[in-house]
């Protein structure tokens, strides 16, 4: 994979706040989004966060630093559809000088984690590196059925059973507000590659007792009475086991994440930094 598209696409989905998110994420997600109610089936609201990013060097890495920012917005609810659009934009520095990069992914997943379109869009000193489109729907025993026109003109089944992003996303609220340690689960994951499947562990430290320092852009009303755990993710793919990410981030219980700081083994190390949150109205009774 081109070094471009490989940090655009590592930036995105690793920061999901899935990250979805993305998730957001990804959330986001990583990178993610979060829960309107205790009582509300774990449902993710919309929300708006930006993001500092940092890279820096790991191993052999040819990447010698950089910076960029990453905005995450979550809209819609279980009563209507979720929509995820990450877009970052920065620069690369490299060991043959500095390359600018960008990209755009938008995600749209219904209700019942069944059906994701996804968009991506990702560019190299202004120039498209990646740009394609997909409609994925997941079987009820979990086979992901992906259909791009760069894929053919049949859908193609991915060989893993997954959850697509935003389910995947509910799922670690609902872990985090259970009190759980521990989850592991295998997601489709469009923005590594449109067949794509990663398997994701997560590690849940006890929750952080210290109160929110005033001036960062979490310590919001709403949030003052969400706890906060230390979060260790690690991602590795689905087919090979082999580990290419782990992400260390302090998440609130609501699925929002304040830091993340992530290896992105034998390529470089990522630091996140958010810089703005605002919590959009939710549009679900």
């Amino acid at each position: 994979m081109p070094l471009a598209r490989f940090v655009a696409v590592s930036v995105c989905r690793m920061m999901i706040v899935s990250t979805a998110a993305a998730v957001a994420g990804l959330a986001l997600l990583a990178t993610g989004p979060a829960i309107a109610q205790t009582g509300a089936a774990h449902d993710l609201a919309p929300y708006v966060a930006t993001y500092e990013l940092t890279f820096g060097r790991h191993g052999r890495s040819a990447v010698s630093g950089g910076r960029a920012r990453m905005t995450v917005e979550i809209t819609g609810g279980r009563c209507t559809q979720y929509k995820l659009v990450r877009t970052m934009s920065g620069t690369l520095n490299g060991d043959h000088g500095a390359m600018s990069i960008s990209s755009e992914n938008v995600i749209t997943e219904n209700a019942a984690g069944t059906q994701l379109a996804v968009s991506i869009t990702e560019r190299a000193n202004g120039k498209i590196t990646r740009q394609e489109t997909a409609i994925a729907r997941r079987d009820a025993d979990g086979t992901i059925n992906v259909r791009s026109t760069r894929l053919g003109a049949n859908p193609v089944a991915l060989p893993q059973k997954a959850l697509l992003p935003m389910a995947q996303e509910r799922m670690v609220v609902r872990a985090l507000a259970a009190g759980r340690p521990n989850l592991s689960v295998a997601v489709y994951n469009p923005e590594l590659g449109l067949t794509a499947i990663d398997r994701i562990a997560y590690t849940i430290a006890p929750a952080v007792t210290t109160p929110v320092d005033k001036s960062h852009p979490a310590a919001l009303p709403s949030l003052r009475n969400v706890s906060r755990h230390p979060i260790t993710m690690t991602m590795s793919n689905a087919k090979t086991g082999k580990t290419r990410v782990i992400e260390k981030q302090i998440r609130f219980v609501n699925n929002v994440f304040s830091v993340a700081d992530s290896t992105v083994l034998d390529s470089m190390t990522i630091k996140a930094r958010m810089l703005s949150l605002k919590m959009l109205p939710p549009p679900c009774p």
